[in-house]
């Protein structure tokens, strides 16, 4: 567009009218209008595409940022519903030891109960082992006289 101006201002200090003002033809009229259309074109162009690269730009991080959420959100249920499964696990595992802790200590009781007794028997079985080797042994019997 300036290309245009310095054309103009040149003609008018080439031009020998005092006001400036000289006849112009309508094919220059029309050339001087065609190239302002291409300037013009070209200058429109020109701000479509530095628009849209700005649009792209803008576009672009807006979609980073959205994804960037997106992955931290699903990063956070994520975690949370593990910590929620590992509660679950831990709980039932609790309970399992506590019934197993209770059978375990049963089991226990019942086996110290069985060398107990076992126990208490074989002392009394040694008792009457003891009594029975501190007996003196039985004199011999005299044998009955023969009958004739």
């Amino acid at each position: 567009m300036n290309a245009w101006l310095q054309r103009l201002i040149s003609e008018e200090q080439n031009t020998a009218d005092p006001n400036g003002n000289h006849p112009v033809t309508k094919a220059e009229l029309q050339v001087e209008i065609g190239s302002l259309r291409e300037e013009l074109r070209a200058e429109i162009r020109a701000s479509e595409e530095r628009l849209v690269r700005v649009l792209e730009d803008r576009l672009v991080r807006t979609f980073v940022n959205i994804v960037a959420q997106s992955q931290a959100e699903i990063l956070a249920q994520t975690q949370e519903y593990v910590r929620d499964a590992q509660t679950e696990l831990l709980r039932g595992f609790g309970a399992f030891q506590t019934s197993q802790s209770v059978q375990f200590r049963r089991l226990k009781a019942d086996l110290s109960n069985v060398d107990a007794s076992a126990d208490q028997r074989l002392t009394a079985v040694e008792q009457r082992l003891l009594e029975i080797e501190k007996r003196p042994p039985p004199l011999p019997q005299p044998k009955p006289p023969a009958a004739n």
